[in-house]
This record gives C-alpha cells, sequence and structure tokens, in this order.
C-alpha cells in the first residue's frame, strides 16, 4: 500500500511540473512563432501599398532586416526593441516604404524604374523567423536622369562632367539660387522652353556653351560639362534639361573657399610644343589639353606682352577671341590654339612664344618663322 501510495504522489508531482512547463511557455516571449496574412507582395500601378498582418499570440515580434534590390539594412537593437514592445515604426529604405502599426506592415512601393525591383524583409520572434518577399515591376522606360546630379565645386579651374542616360535632351533652363533668401528664390539667367531647330537636326542643346561669368555651361554629346573660372562669392545653381516631355535637374555649389578641386598641378599638354610657320605666311594649329585655358603671355622676337582679367575672360568666354601683335596673329578657337604669321619678308628669322595657362597650370608653345 505504501509503495503505491509513493507511485501515485510521484505521478502527481511530475503532472505538475509538465503543466509548469507549459504555462511558462504560454507567457516566454522567446518561445513565439510567426504568422502573416501573406508572405510574397506585388506591387503594381493600380496596387502601390500593401498591408501585411502579423498574428504572434505567444510573444512580441520585429522587424530585423530590409533587403531591397542589392542593398541590405539591419535594423538597430533599439529599434528592434520597440518593436517588440509594439511601438509603431515608420521608414523609407530605398524605394521601399515600411510602416508598422497594431501588428500590421504597411509597404509602399516609391517611384518608379524601368527595371523590375525586389524586396525581401526578414522577421523575429523568439525562435522563430518568417520573411515576406515581394518585387515591384519595371516599366521598361528610364526617365531623363543625370549622374552626379549634385556637385560641389571649387570657384577657380575646376571641371565637372555630368552624364545623362538620353540622346536628345536640351538646355531648359539655367537658374542662380540664393542660398541666403527666402526658399525658392532665384534668378533666372537662361530660359528655352521651346528650342528651335532645322527639321532634321538634333535640338539646339547639342551645340550649347554658354558663359556665365562664374560658370562656364556646353553641352559635349549626351554629357553636361561645367567648369568654373572665378567667381567672387559663393553661388548655388540649378540646371534643368528637358527632352520636352521629361526633366532632371542638376543643382550645386560653388564654394569660394575651394581652390581647385582634384585639378592636377604641372604643365598642361600642348601639342606640337614647337612649330614652324613659312617664310611667305601660314598659320598652325595647337591642341590644348585642358577643358578651360586662356593665353596670358605672348613673347613676339624676345620681347613680352602680358594681359591681364579682361582679356582672360573674353577668352574664356566665348572661346572665341584674336589678337595681332605685329606680324604675329594668336587665336583661340574653340579648344584650339591658332597662331599665324604675316609674310617674312626681313630675311631674319622671327621667333615667338605662346603661354596658355588654367590660373594653375600652364604650358608653352614655340616657334619661328624663317626669313625670306
Amino acid at each position: 500500500m505504501k509503495k503505491h501510495l509513493i507511485l501515485y504522489l510521484t505521478g502527481l508531482l511530475c503532472l505538475a511540473t509538465a503543466c509548469s512547463d507549459d504555462d511558462g511557455n504560454a507567457t516566454d516571449p522567446w518561445a513565439g512563432g510567426i504568422e502573416l496574412s501573406a508572405e510574397n507582395v506585388t506591387f503594381s500601378d493600380a496596387a502601390p501599398s500593401q498591408t501585411i498582418y502579423v498574428e504572434n499570440g505567444q510573444g512580441g515580434w520585429c522587424i530585423t532586416r530590409v533587403t531591397t534590390d542589392d542593398t541590405e539594412t539591419l535594423l538597430s537593437q533599439t529599434e528592434q526593441e520597440a518593436l517588440r514592445g509594439g511601438a509603431a515604426f515608420e521608414r523609407t529604405f530605398d524605394w521601399l516604404g515600411v510602416a508598422v502599426e497594431d501588428n500590421a506592415i504597411r509597404l509602399t512601393a516609391n517611384g518608379s524604374s524601368a527595371q523590375e525591383r525586389t524586396f525581401s524583409i526578414d522577421l523575429q520572434a523568439g525562435y522563430s523567423t518568417a520573411r515576406i518577399a515581394g518585387s515591384r515591376p519595371g516599366t521598361g522606360y528610364e526617365p531623363l536622369a543625370a549622374t552626379p546630379q549634385d556637385v560641389t565645386m571649387a570657384f577657380w579651374g575646376d571641371t565637372v562632367t555630368v552624364e545623362t542616360n538620353k540622346d536628345t535632351w536640351w538646355v531648359k533652363s539655367v537658374q542662380l539660387l540664393d542660398a541666403h533668401g527666402p526658399a525658392g528664390e532665384a534668378e533666372h539667367l537662361y530660359e528655352c522652353e521651346t528650342p528651335a531647330w532645322a527639321p532634321g537636326t538634333r535640338p539646339d542643346g547639342w551645340a550649347f556653351a554658354e558663359w556665365f561669368d562664374w560658370i562656364k555651361i556646353r553641352v559635349d554629346g549626351t554629357r553636361l560639362v561645367l567648369s568654373t573660372e572665378g567667381a567672387d562669392s559663393a553661388y548655388d545653381f540649378a540646371i534643368t534639361l528637358t527632352t520636352g516631355s521629361e526633366e532632371c535637374t542638376i543643382t550645386g555649389k560653388i564654394d569660394e573657399m575651394l581652390y581647385g578641386i582634384d585639378i592636377p598641378t604641372g604643365e598642361i599638354a600642348v601639342a606640337p610644343a614647337s612649330v614652324e610657320l613659312a617664310p611667305e605666311g601660314g598659320e598652325a594649329t595647337i591642341s590644348v589639353h585642358s577643358e578651360t585655358w586662356y593665353f596670358n603671355r605672348i613673347n613676339v622676337n624676345g620681347e613680352d606682352h602680358r594681359f591681364g582679367d579682361p582679356t582672360r575672360l573674353e577668352q574664356i568666354k566665348d572661346r572665341k577671341y584674336e589678337l595681332t601683335i605685329g606680324w604675329l596673329t594668336v587665336e583661340v578657337d574653340g579648344y584650339d590654339l591658332k597662331v599665324s604669321a604675316a609674310p617674312n619678308k626681313t630675311g631674319e628669322d622671327r621667333t615667338f612664344e605662346v603661354e596658355v595657362t588654367t590660373f594653375y597650370n600652364s604650358g608653352i608653345v614655340t616657334g619661328v618663322q624663317k626669313g625670306q
């Protein structure tokens, strides 16, 4: 009898222990599971937002990781703890907006892309995990875009090249922004809503080259080339490109405290660096390997002639400038240097030297004209 009583009490103790363990699991947040109303989402123009409901009766849950395309973002421990406690959450991950409130996750696809976009969201509750995955189909169409879209330039001797993804566009506007005035205040330096061009030719943006005192803007194929040659203070600017139906804007700043960002010091390459002009008169074309340059010194038969700011600015502004000193004519022709000479009937050789410079860098072209 005593033996049976011991066995009976042992059984009751085991049963009580088991019930106690079950109760512990029922209140242990690390023993929970996750049920989702949907595990896969496909966005569309008709449904750019989707809501996923999360059920987890065993404890709190949180988002641990969000991946958009190839970009992976881990939520901080603080964010995870707040989510487990039931706090609201809202954050944008690249193109995907994620908002959490009352055990509901609202996902929003922001913007559009020519290519398909994909995403995944990892969740955790206790030792259980779940994943929401989805995509947004691509439009198959690339809108007009420019890279880089925001630039900072030195006030002197800096050049930035902006790449575009379209073959046909033009410069619609150039604005000088007032960084210290009311928001949105701007001085419109150039406006071209509807360019005029002959049938069968490209838009006039392809031939665009303008100098706005503080910045030179020109179009080179599908690229926009920006060059600075001396601003007297800091400037903020905006350049808008358009295809007629699409637009993109490049914003930038010219910083008066910066001098020649990434501009190598040393000599400008000129080719050829030495020329010989015919006695009966002739000309030579020299290629100058720099975006923005001017000649600041000409030596004719051993006599130096130097030129200050007004001459420099005239040369840079239109890239079309000509100066004659005696028998020698020196010309800025776009991005080439041209030299020409009158017939030499003196019977003696004549020499010249032209120094080209970007203020920081310089190059020298030497030449001779034989006498007749």
